[in-house]
């Protein structure tokens, strides 16, 4: 297929592939992200044009939401994707790790440390219930108004958009990057999504 089509870019590779070996576990077929999905108005009024790529600025907005009773929402439960992309996201942003390159074990470290103490200042600024959050929820807080930040893919926006009573919602919605915070590059979770492929199966083709 790589030949076919012209190739594979890093994110196939490591998601299709056995860590460290050139053997296919999977054909990959997509990877979904959840950037920052914001309330433009709810932004301007608590004093930002923008969402701050520096993570003590983005406590502040969260802060400043918060006073507002316009909260954002993370999920910090069993949400599969939406909490490993935070998870991720609040690790990779302090230049924390889960893993090396080599594949050994490195969540052991002062950055892990730090990623959590942040996440201490950052929870009493969320909406109450994040801890108990499923992938559904963030979306069903927003459109209902509960929250005005929280970090969502594609269904989000669609659904607000598509659905009359929720067209405002969609209107004053914006999307952004994750906040960089310490790392070199945006730290972006992709939620990768596998076609598996079994020997057995009558059309391997």
């Amino acid at each position: 297929l790589g030949r076919r089509y012209g190739g594979w870019s890093y994110l196939p590779l490591k998601y299709g592939r056995r860590h460290g070996t050139d053997r296919w576990i999977g054909v990959p077929f997509g990877g979904g992200t959840g950037p920052i999905c914001y309330r433009v108005s709810t932004l301007r009024e608590a004093g930002f044009e923008r969402v701050p790529d520096d993570l003590q600025e983005f406590l502040r907005l969260c802060k400043a939401m918060q006073r507002l009773g316009r909260p954002a929402g993370f999920a910090l439960g069993n949400a599969v994707g939406d909490g490993n992309g935070f998870a991720n996201w609040m690790l990779w942003s302090h230049n924390a790790s889960l893993t090396d390159e080599e594949g050994r074990v490195s969540i052991n470290s002062r950055e892990t440390v730090d990623a959590l103490e942040y996440v201490r200042e950052l929870y009493p600024t969320l909406v109450t219930g994040t801890l108990s959050w499923l992938d559904a929820s963030n979306n069903r807080a927003y459109a209902a108004q509960e929250i005005h930040m929280t970090a969502n893919g594609v269904s989000l926006y669609y659904a607000l958009k598509s659905d009359a009573r929720t067209r405002f919602i969609a209107d004053d919605t914006e999307h952004t990057p994750l906040p960089k915070g310490r790392a070199h590059d945006i730290p972006q979770y992709s939620a990768g999504l596998n076609a598996m492929v079994f020997r057995h199966v009558r059309n391997i083709n």
